[in-house]
C-alpha cells in the first residue's frame, strides 16, 4: 500500500534538471494516480506516476515547465493520455457518487478506471486480496456504472464516476480529485497497489458475481451459440471478411444444429446482418434492440448460452469467466499474451484439465484470415458434443481409483446411455463438416501446398 499523507514514505525523492524534487501530494483525478513532487526553492513541480497498475511497469514523469514527458514513451496508449491530463481543460461536469456501505477509521483506496472496460475489471479483481489481507480498512472501490455490479461484497464504499463512455476516464476529473483529497485529509488513507493481471490464484471470479453457467436446456438439438464482435479486431482483417466467415460457419452450424440459436454480440453495433446470425449487439443508445441495458443483460445471456467465441481480447474475459464453453480467435500480435484476457477457475484445484477443456485458442496470422470456418465449427462440434465423455474419463466426478460397487454401477450407465451416444453423435457430425464439393477439395489441397511451401 501507499500512504496518502505526508511525508509519503513510500515515494523517494526524484531528481530532474539538477534539482530535487519532494513529493507534495497524492491525486486521483481519473484513470491513473499521479504524485505532484515539488522543488522547494523555486516552487517548480513535476508529476509521476505511483508505482501502481501500468505505472508498475512502465512509470512516466511529466515536467509541465517544459512540457516534456519523461521515461519510455514507446507505448502511446500509455504516454499520451498524460500530455492531454495537462494540456486539456480539465471537467467540473461529472460528479462522483458515493455509497456507503459501512464506516470505517482508516480507509483503502483501489481505483479501476481505465479506458477499456476489460482492463478495468481486471483491476477490480485485485479487491479480493485486499479485502481478505486488510479487513481493518474499509475498501473504497472507485468505478464506473459499467463496473459497477461486479463490485464485491465487503467493500466500504463505492465512487462510481458517471460516465458515458470508458474513454471519459482519461480526462482529469477535479470533482473526482477533491473527493480524495478531502478523505485523505480526514482519515488514515492508502493507495491500493494493483496489477494489471492479478495471478488466478490470488482471486476467485465468482466472489465478483461471474460464475460458470450451465448452458441452455436445449442444447442438444438447438445449441446457443454467441459470437462476440468487436469491429476492429476482426476474423480476416475487416468486418467484410468477418462477415463473410460468419456466414460460412453458420451454414456449417446449421447442417449440424438445424435449431441452432445463433447470435452476434458485442458493444459495437454491428454494421451489416449476417446470414444465419441473429443481431443482439449494443445499439446507439447503450441498450439492445430491445431497449434492456445492455450491460447487465449480457453478462446473464453469456452464462445461459453453450459456446462463446470470438477475436482475443478484454471483450472476451466476461465469456471466459461465465460462458461453459469458449474458443479465443488468437491473432499473431497477440500469441504472446494470450492468457491475459482470460479469467480462469478454480486455479488452485488439482483438476486443471477442466480449465483446458472449456477454454480453446485457435492460433492465427495477424489478421485471422487462416483460421477457417470450417475448423472453427470441428471444435464447435467437439466442444457442444464431449464434454460428457470428457467428464467421466478426466472429470473430477469420476476421478476416485477405488469406486464403490454404486459408482461403478454409475460409470457404467453414463458410458452405454451417454457417452457412447455423444461419441457416435460426433463422429457423424465430423463426418458432415468433412463432406466437401470437387471445388472445396481443389481449393483444400492448393492451401496444403502451399502451407508445405512455408
Amino acid at each position: 500500500m501507499i500512504s496518502a499523507s505526508p511525508p509519503f514514505p513510500e515515494l523517494p525523492p526524484l531528481g530532474h534538471r539538477g534539482k530535487e524534487f519532494s513529493p507534495q501530494r497524492i491525486v486521483l483525478a481519473g484513470w491513473r494516480w499521479l504524485a505532484e513532487y515539488v522543488e522547494p526553492q523555486s516552487g517548480d513541480s513535476l508529476w509521476a506516476d505511483l508505482p501502481t497498475s501500468h505505472g508498475l511497469y512502465l512509470p512516466l514523469r511529466y515536467d509541465p515547465q517544459t512540457r516534456e514527458t519523461l521515461g519510455d514513451t514507446s507505448l502511446a496508449w500509455w504516454a499520451e493520455p498524460l500530455v492531454r491530463a495537462f494540456q486539456e481543460p480539465r471537467r467540473r461536469d461529472v460528479i462522483p457518487r458515493v455509497e456507503r456501505r459501512r464506516a470505517a477509521e482508516r480507509w483503502l483506496v483501489l481505483n479501476t478506471l481505465d479506458f477499456i472496460w476489460g482492463h478495468s475489471l481486471l483491476i477490480l479483481l485485485n479487491a479480493q486480496h485486499y479485502l481478505e489481507r486488510y479487513p481493518d480498512h474499509g475498501l473504497i472501490v472507485v468505478c464506473t456504472p459499467a463496473l459497477r455490479p461486479f463490485v464485491p461484497e465487503g467493500t466500504a464504499e463505492v465512487w462510481e464516476l458517471p460516465v458515458t463512455s470508458p474513454q471519459e476516464t482519461l480526462a482529469w476529473h477535479e470533482p473526482l480529485a477533491e473527493l480524495f483529497a478531502a478523505r485523505a485529509a480526514s482519515a488514515p488513507t492508502w493507495v491500493a497497489r494493483t496489477v494489471s493481471h492479478p495471478e488466478p490464484g490470488r482471486y476467485s471470479p465468482a466472489r465478483f458475481g461471474l460464475a460458470v453457467g450451465h448452458g441452455s436446456e436445449a442444447r442438444e438439438e438447438s445449441p446457443w451459440i454467441i459470437f462476440n464482435f468487436r469491429g476492429d479486431r476482426c476474423w480476416g482483417g475487416s468486418v467484410a471478411n468477418e462477415r463473410r466467415r460468419l456466414a460460412r460457419l453458420g451454414e456449417h452450424l446449421r447442417r449440424l444444429w438445424p435449431r441452432a440459436r445463433l447470435e452476434i454480440h458485442g458493444f459495437a453495433t454491428l454494421p451489416q446482418p449476417v446470414h444465419n446470425w441473429l443481431d443482439r449487439t449494443r445499439r446507439a443508445d447503450g441498450n439492445d434492440a430491445g431497449g434492456q441495458d445492455y450491460n447487465a443483460r449480457w453478462t446473464e445471456e453469456l452464462r445461459t448460452a453453450d459456446l462463446a467465441l470470438g477475436a482475443y481480447g478484454s471483450g472476451m474475459l466476461r465469456p471466459t469467466a461465465v460462458c461453459p464453453a469458449v474458443i479465443a480467435l488468437v491473432p499473431l500480435d497477440k500469441q504472446p499474451y494470450a492468457f491475459q484476457e482470460c479469467l480462469f477457475h478454480d486455479a488452485q484445484s488439482a483438476n486443471l484439465r477442466a480449465q483446458f477443456w472449456r477454454l480453446r485458442f485457435l492460433y492465427g496470422n495477424s489478421t485471422l484470415s487462416d483460421i477457417a470456418p470450417r475448423q472453427v465449427a470441428h471444435l464447435v462440434n467437439t466442444l457442444l458434443t464431449m464434454e460428457r465423455c470428457f467428464q467421466l474419463f478426466q472429470g473430477a466426478a469420476f476421478a476416485d481409483p477405488e469406486p464403490t460397487p454404486e459408482q461403478q454401477a454409475r460409470i457404467a450407465k453414463i458410458f452405454s446411455q451417454e457417452v457412447a451416444a455423444d461419441t457416435r453423435r460426433w463422429h457423424a457430425n465430423a463426418a458432415a463438416l468433412d463432406r466437401l464439393s470437387l471445388a472445396s477439395r481443389l481449393w483444400q489441397w492448393l492451401r496444403r501446398q502451399a502451407s508445405e511451401r512455408d
